[in-house]
């Protein structure tokens, strides 16, 4: 049970780690006994980089920090990493080698892996060039430049010697040979807009870290520890808990611990425990807390990057609401949480009945919350409608239609859908379509027909079945017609006959 919530704690601090909050995340990781979670910490940093890789230099500066004081854990997370690289690389899977190299890259600036690997990495790229390689290269270049130029400027300037005799000798597309260029240009520029380091995540001082001579062709099977990822009985457990966390203490709390090195044996590797020396090199510099008042929006990325990862490593949406609810989320970020929902329901390729009952077990919750606020996102929508794609106003009609039919939104909020010829562009009327064949395969076309002639709802489907002019009568009939909706328009139908007549 230790093991289970140690994963999901370990996991979840990885997850929110931002520039803003890396020492504070750093400080939270280490209340963890870390030797016995190395595999369960090294999955979730590589899975979190792949997922979210704008935030490689975060998770880089929490390695170095951690590499620092327990080193095997920064040779895992590297050999994995470079396994991940040559099976992507094998794979033709230009995403994940992109993702790779730029944690290599970064992991370079931090100087947790040697330079040797990242002039390999380029070398291997290089050697047999292709549009993807040389793109990929270069990514690497553009992320490490400033640092490589500064450990070894003579090998980088052969590295941009090659690449240009490459862009001369051979045919490669426009996007390439323009590619090739711009990395000139950036090296000329001295890497100015890529520094290796932000000051915010430069953590160490130069004598704390330690650098792995890991070589490209090096790791060898047995180096991935794939075994560690899993639970493995210990019957000291709580023995090996008490004595990593007095070595935690005189980590972090700056406290002369002479028995450090006696309290570290037992069941904790020899190795592990050669780093575990406690003395004033090994303790993390924990400023005063002071209250920062953010406006680069790291914040809110964070947020919304929770919420992504929240609802895509659930299986039922039960379990998404549960999740929201338990991180006690801001009142003043649940527009923010309803938008975010609403954001990634229209990314998906086809509509997913997840965000839909998310929706609607938000709103049976705190009907008063979240009800006017799906309310007021789908006035938003609809208003700049024009600019989205036809699959996300496929999937946001399916999402608005769900809440409706589940009375999790008032009908009242379709009063700013206006069928008329005048009033409606064609994304607008794609979304019409949409919303009522989704009402009519949820409901059935007599009940949808029932629900327009209800007194109650009178004044929601008053602009989408017009009975003021004769032409928006006609164009509401032609369009519910050639939609295949033509029976909800029977009323208006004969409202035209007797005007004729």
């Amino acid at each position: 049970m230790e093991w289970a919530e140690s994963k999901r704690k370990i996991t979840g601090l990885i997850n929110r780690a931002n520039v803003s909050n890396t020492t504070a995340i750093i400080k939270e990781l280490f209340s963890h006994n870390l030797v016995r979670y190395k595999g369960i910490f090294a999955s979730a940093l590589l899975k979190a980089q792949e997922t979210a890789p704008m935030f490689t230099d975060v998770y880089a500066a929490i390695l170095a920090v951690i590499n620092s004081r327990i080193r095997t854990i920064g040779a895992l997370v590297v050999n994995r990493l470079i396994l991940q690289y040559r099976v992507s690389f094998m794979n033709n899977n230009k995403q994940k080698c992109l993702t790779a190299v730029r944690f290599v890259a970064h992991l370079t600036n931090q100087e947790v892996v040697h330079e040797v690997l990242g002039f390999q990495m380029i070398n291997h790229l290089i050697e047999k060039p292709t549009p993807s390689s040389i793109e990929i290269a270069i990514a690497f270049i553009k992320e490490c430049g400033a640092k490589l130029d500064q450990l070894n400027p003579v090998y980088l300037f052969e590295i941009f010697k090659t690449l240009r005799n490459l862009s001369l000798e051979n045919e490669f597309d426009t996007r390439t040979h323009d590619m090739i260029d711009l990395i000139h240009v950036i090296k000329k520029e001295k890497f100015h807009k890529f520094p290796s380091v932000k000051p915010e995540l430069d953590l160490l001082d130069e004598g704390e870290r330690i650098t792995h001579k890991i070589e490209l062709n090096d790791p060898k099977k047995e180096d991935f520890l794939m075994e560690v990822n899993y639970f493995s009985y210990d019957p000291r457990w709580q023995e090996t808990e008490s004595k990593y966390d007095r070595f935690r203490k005189s980590l972090l709390e700056a406290s002369d611990d002479s028995s450090t090195d006696e309290d570290l044996s037992g069941s904790v590797s020899d190795d592990d425990r050669s780093n575990f020396e406690g003395n004033d090199d090994s303790k993390i510099d924990v400023k005063p807390e002071t209250k920062i008042i953010d406006e680069s929006g790291s914040d809110l990325i964070a947020f919304r990057r929770m919420v992504y990862l929240t609802i895509r490593s659930s299986v039922r949406h039960e379990e998404v609401v549960h999740k929201l609810l338990k991180s006690k989320i801001a009142p003043e970020l649940y527009d923010e949480l309803c938008q975010m929902i609403l954001d990634c329901c229209g990314q998906e390729r086809t509509y997913e009945t997840i965000y839909g009952l998310v929706a609607s077990k938000l709103c049976q919750i705190n009907r008063r919350e979240f009800s006017s606020k799906f309310q007021r996102i789908f006035h938003m929508f609809y208003e700049s409608i024009h600019r989205f794609e036809t699959t996300k106003i496929r999937n946001i009609a399916k999402f608005y239609a769900h809440l409706l039919t589940t009375e999790s939104l008032d009908w009242s909020c379709l009063s700013s859908l206006k069928l008329r010829e005048n009033a409606t562009t064609s994304a607008g009327r794609c979304f019409i379509k949409f919303l009522f064949h989704e009402l009519v395969s949820i409901l059935s076309l007599p009940t949808l027909i029932e629900y327009t002639k209800e007194p109650a709802r009178e004044e929601a489907f008053k602009e989408l079945f017009p009975r003021d002019e004769e032409q928006d009568i006609r164009f509401a009939i032609n369009f519910f017609t050639f939609a295949g909706l033509g029976q909800l328009t029977e009323d208006l139908r004969q409202l035209l006959i007797q005007r004729s007549s």
